[in-house]
């Protein structure tokens, strides 16, 4: 059957090929999805192909009903104008490929066909260069199609007039100290990825944390270290351990110091990177958590602080039935913000008891940010209107200044400069917060004025008077 090919009678290859057999191991499968796909082939550019060579398992007796079915198509690019060699090559390349799958579904068979598409210039220089491959293939393809070309190599081959020169034999020697090369490279590679594989979520996990990102490649590994190890206690020593190991060896890459480096260490590093990041993973999952438990905890001891600047140091529970009676039964708030508070401290229950998932976790977060700000509101408020009634005008010649009463000291204020006037009429420089500070605790305390106030200023001022 071969023979046909070989003898050029490609007509009786093909009647044979689209025959159906009754019983076929795989030859008659694989060489009819190749005829078809040479068809379509030369249906579109018949001009171009010069030879289509099926070779592999099917032409060795090999093939079975699985089998790749290998073919090899040499395109003529010897007239071609308009366009370079290599456009062509991949123009026409791109097609032959496109009718893969097409042949197969006509062939009905499961045989993959693999096609490998060459030009005949670099064809040519393949085979005077004496390329393993293409002696291989010239000396075991079978020609399904051919212009009087792949027939005149394989006989040169069979009379031994296609031989290697020294220089092709040098330089196929050399393809194996180039391999060694490539893999060695592919090694320092493999290195270069679980650098950035392993710093980048490091950093991550820095920022999650609150952190700006560290830059420097020992910084990574200093902070990771002060953080989640010694000051968190949120990670185990041997986690930190890979990433310094992995850090040093890319920095002595960096260097110049690692030049190679072997599959078995790429191993063993691959083995802790996959561990590392998996533990990453889970301390990913612990800074949330500890991130949502001091978020709900900081709102939860906010409103409570509020609530008792109300309504005096009281329970939680107590605190929620003022709220109740206090503010919403009088009118004071809307209805809803009760269902806030309760919806808060059932939340922090709930969450202490690990029972809440993430959106119910941001729900009691942003309903907390509402609550609280109402309650700054109304105490601010209500402060506004008790330093009302402890906030006077002294009049001294000219000048006027503010005087501010509270439970544990008076506040001369004279634009920026403010003074304070201490309970046994000492009177010392001071500032804004300081003063701020004494007003929030005096909020809703009934002020005694004393007579150390007005011997105070009487010495600061000798004459002055005091405007209600």
């Amino acid at each position: 059957m071969w023979n046909y090919g070989l003898d050029g009678k490609y007509e009786y290859l093909s009647a044979v090929s689209l025959a159906f057999p009754i019983f076929d191991k795989g030859l008659f499968g694989s060489l009819r999805v190749a005829e078809i796909h040479k068809g379509l082939v030369l249906q579109k550019f018949e001009r171009y192909v010069v030879s289509y060579v099926i070779a592999g398992s099917i032409v060795r007796g090999q093939a079975t009903k699985t089998s790749d079915v290998d073919v090899f198509i040499v395109i003529d690019d010897t007239d071609v104008k308009r366009m370079h060699r290599l456009e062509l090559k991949e123009k026409l390349r791109n097609i032959i490929y496109s009718y893969v799958m097409e042949a197969g579904e006509l062939a009905g068979v499961k045989n993959k066909l693999s096609p490998q598409v060459y030009i005949l210039t670099e064809f040519w220089e393949s085979v005077k260069d004496a390329n393993p491959i293409m002696f291989t293939f010239i000396r075991d393809g079978i020609p399904l199609y051919d212009r009087h070309t792949f027939m005149p190599w394989k006989s040169l081959l069979k009379m031994g007039k296609l031989k290697p020169s020294p220089e092709a034999i040098e330089m196929f020697m050399a393809g194996a100290d180039k391999t060694e090369e490539f893999v060695d490279r592919k090694l320092i590679d493999a290195l270069v990825d679980m650098y950035w594989g392993i710093v980048t979520p490091s950093q991550a996990l820095l920022m999650l944390y609150g952190l700006p990102p560290p830059t420097g490649k020992q910084e990574v590994v200093d902070v990771m270290e002060d953080i989640f190890i010694r000051k968190e206690k949120m990670l185990e020593p041997k986690y930190l351990n890979t990433l310094k190991k992995i850090v040093k060896l890319w920095r002595d890459y960096e260097h110049g110091i690692l030049k190679k480096i072997s599959g078995k260490e790429i191993d063993e590093l691959m083995k802790e990177f996959k561990e590392y990041t998996k533990r990453l993973k889970e301390l990913k999952e612990q800074i949330e958590k500890k991130a949502n438990e001091k978020t709900i905890e900081q709102y939860y001891s906010e409103i409570l602080n509020l609530l008792q600047g109300i309504f005096g140091k009281k329970s939680e529970q107590d605190l929620a039935k003022s709220f109740e009676t206090e503010m919403i039964d009088k009118g004071k708030m809307p209805e809803f913000y009760l269902r806030i508070l309760k919806d808060v401290l059932e939340a922090r229950h709930k969450f202490k008891k690990g029972k809440m998932p993430r959106h119910e976790i941001e729900e009691a977060r942003k309903n907390a940010a509402i609550l609280i700000n109402h309650l700054i509101e109304y105490n601010q408020r209500c402060e506004l209107v008790h330093l009302d009634k402890n906030k006077f005008k002294v009049k001294s010649g000219q000048k006027t200044y503010d005087l501010v009463l509270t439970s544990e000291a008076g506040f001369l204020i004279d634009k920026d400069d403010i003074k304070k006037i201490l309970p046994d009429g000492k009177v010392e420089k001071s500032n804004r917060k300081t003063m701020n500070e004494f007003i929030l605790k005096t909020a809703k305390t009934e002020i005694a004025i004393s007579g150390k106030i007005f011997e105070a200023l009487k010495k600061e001022f000798t004459d002055f008077e005091i405007v209600l």
